[in-house]
């Protein structure tokens, strides 16, 4: 049995049609968990509505809630999950406004089959990015741009929660940390499964991610835009908070025993970089910890120097 885990918050323009994309997933049971954000239009109705007439092998939850913001409201479904659908083998994050492909959820449960199910394991992939009407707009990454080594993982985060896939043990390792601005729950899946246990990436995509008016926070650009968004995240670089540091110490507080030596010292170099100007002219310079691509290793370094990595 599969969960799929989502979050709503003034949803009702596309939140039927992405529903209906979940149940229909080529698997035999699955349950549709649901924590409303408290919206304020007919989110909640339409759910409500969708919930009759289900056949015996699907189900929808509902968790009505109060407004605490879309990445706390998803740890509170981890929670939920992890207190009320332990029964569950695989689970997944779902957005309110995309539409899956068929094949989503069964072509990362017969890949997560094949994996140790005592290790927390990860199931992420590309996007296909859409406009509002469907249209195929370009892939998110190219081709061999995301990679799972910790080398990567240390320096940029390119797994959407929309996109991810997992095992018990990972749930079960989610529930054990309380919601920060840097633990975002697709960025700790994502360091979670890399350093304690397993992740795939899956160049290909089942997942039509739509672009539009209301969900600017997560657009993709391309081209020439692509290459705005890159110059202006680059002058944001002095309003950003820290988040790799934190996480990798949180990381180290939880795991140091059961890590290798090789992911360790990496997530040390990380965790430890300011505790002397020894330590941060070694990250700067360390050529083990890197994502391959000019922009984002000069944004790293300028992250550095300011002490915000």
């Amino acid at each position: 049995m599969v969960c799929v885990m989502m979050s709503t918050y003034n949803g009702e323009k596309y939140i039927y049609e992405q529903i209906d994309s979940i149940m229909k997933q080529n698997i035999k049971h699955l349950i549709l968990l649901i924590r409303d954000d408290g919206s304020q239009d007919k989110t909640v109705e339409i759910i409500d509505s969708l919930k009759k007439n289900l056949p015996p092998n699907r189900e929808i939850r509902l968790i009505r809630g109060h407004n605490i913001g879309a990445e706390c409201s998803f740890y509170e479904l981890i929670y939920y999950a992890k207190k009320n659908l332990d029964t569950c083998k695989y689970y997944a994050f779902s957005d309110q406004d995309d539409v899956w492909e068929r094949d989503k959820i069964p072509v990362a449960v017969k890949l997560l089959s094949k994996m140790n199910d005592k290790m927390p394991n990860l199931y992420y992939s590309n996007l296909k990015v859409v406009d509002e009407k469907l249209n195929f707009i370009g892939y998110k990454f190219k081709k061999g741009y995301v990679k799972t080594t910790s080398e990567f993982v240390a320096t940029e985060m390119c797994a959407w929660g929309c996109t991810c896939v997992f095992n018990f043990k990972a749930l079960d390792e989610m529930s054990k940390i309380k919601y920060d601005y840097y633990l975002a729950h697709d960025n700790w899946i994502l360091w979670l499964c890399t350093f304690k246990g397993r992740c795939i990436y899956d160049e290909k995509s089942y997942i039509l991610y739509r672009q539009h008016g209301d969900n600017v926070s997560g657009q993709v650009k391309f081209g020439l835009e692509k290459i705005w968004q890159n110059i202006k995240k680059m002058t944001s670089l002095l309003k950003l908070r820290a988040e790799f540091e934190p996480r990798a110490k949180l990381l180290l507080s939880l795991y140091d025993d059961n890590l290798n030596i090789y992911d360790k010292d990496i997530l040390r170099q990380v965790a430890f970089y300011k505790d002397s100007f020894r330590s941060r002219i070694m990250l700067l310079c360390s050529t083990k910890i890197s994502s391959g691509h000019l922009l984002k290793e000069i944004g790293r370094r300028v992250r550095i120097i300011l002490g915000e990595l």
